[in-house]
């Protein structure tokens, strides 16, 4: 058995202090993670900033929905081993980075 909750949820609940940086990695389900926490990335005490892995096939959305939360990309990082692949001519956007949201305002 296993317990499901939001972000935005913990926060509310005083269960999680409301974060100012936040770091999203879980194999696949960051744009699920990002849909529960509306609150925290439009709210009064909205974060400063998200790490979030990329990979597809929810890029697009998650750009968008940052976008939408007026959040922008400030930059990419790849791991050492995706470096050395683009180094050989691998197209980097068909691999996997951690993108650094940035609050717009």
């Amino acid at each position: 058995m296993k317990y499901a909750t939001t972000v935005d949820r913990l926060a509310a609940s005083g269960d999680l202090r409301v974060p100012r940086h936040i770091k999203i990695d879980v194999d696949g389900n960051e744009f699920l993670i990002l849909e529960g926490m509306r609150q925290l990335l439009s709210g009064q005490n909205r974060l400063r900033t998200i790490q979030v892995e990329m990979n597809d096939p929810h890029k697009t959305q998650i750009l968008a929905f940052m976008k939408d939360h007026q959040y922008h990309l400030s930059h990419k990082h790849y791991t050492r081993s995706v470096s050395l692949r683009i180094k050989e001519g691998s197209d980097p956007e068909t691999l996997r980075y951690n993108a650094v949201f940035i609050r717009a305002d």
